[in-house]
Parts: structure tokens; sequence; C-alpha cells
């Protein structure tokens, strides 16, 4: 009888310790983000992007956790759009979609992944990578892909 007491208060203890430690749910959030004429974008914070070929589109969209999407930083000046985040987006990422026009200009200085959605119609399009990063984009026209020293640059090409 003893045995089947202590297995039930352990057993409480156990349940009450694990409902302490579990927070609030996560509200999720998606963000319009108005966008004026760029051609280079450079990434300063670990973020998924989907870039999107669109000549029309003029808003780009953030969707994730309302306090990261909160903690995200997004400008355009003089022709490049640059974003940037707080400390809480280390913990997880969250998803930008980007419509396009004429991409020039990638750089990526943290552990993002960006992709295309569609095959982008850049005549030249340099990727400069200065991170730990996943890219996997499609364009029309050339892609030359750069970095610093130390980083290792693994592609295919199709």
């Amino acid at each position: 009888m003893k045995k089947k007491h202590s297995v039930a208060v352990l057993l409480a203890v156990m349940l009450a310790l694990s409902a302490i430690g579990q927070s609030a749910p996560a509200t999720f959030k998606v963000a319009a983000v108005s966008l004026t004429a760029f051609q280079k974008i450079v990434i300063n914070t670990p973020v998924d992007i989907v870039l999107v070929q669109d000549n029309i589109l003029k808003e780009a969209l953030i969707e994730g956790d309302e306090k990261l999407v909160a903690a995200l930083t997004l400008f355009i000046a003089k022709d490049v759009m640059t974003v940037s985040g707080k400390d809480p987006l280390r913990q997880e990422k969250i998803k930008m979609t980007i419509p396009v026009a004429n991409l020039s200009w990638l750089q990526i200085n943290d552990d993002a992944q960006v992709t295309s959605q569609n095959i982008l119609s850049s005549p030249k399009l340099t990727v400069f990578i200065n991170g730990n990063c996943a890219v996997n984009l499609r364009s029309s026209g050339k892609i030359v892909v750069t970095g610093v020293n130390g980083h290792e640059i693994i592609y295919t090409k199709r």
C-alpha cells in the first residue's frame, strides 16, 4: 500500500512540475509591410525568406509568432532592403514573403534560408554569403555565388 501511495504522489508531483514549465501558446501573426522600390537585399537575422517574382505587388508578408514578428526590422534605403532582428529571433525562425521585380544583389549575413517561389527574372543576381545559410534560387538570368573567406560554398546547377 505504501508503494502505491508513493507512486501516486510521485506522478502528481511530475504532472505539476510539467504544467509549471509550460508557457502560454504563441500567438500566430501575419503582418503586411508596404515596400518601395529596391534592387538589393541584406539579411542580418535568422529568417526564412521566400522571394516571389512579381512586378505588381508592393507588400512583404511576415508570418510567425507575434513577439518574433515584432522583433523584426525591415527598412529600405537607397535601393537596399535590410532585414534585421533582435535576439528573440534566435529561438525560432519566422517566414517572410518578399515580392521582387529586378533583384541584383542578395547578401546573407546570418543563419537564414532563402528560396524563390518562382523563376526570378533578374539578368544577373549576385548572392554574397557571410553566414551559415541555405539558398535555393531559380532565375532566368545568371546567378553568381560568392562569399567571404572561411565559408564553404556547396552549390548545384540544374
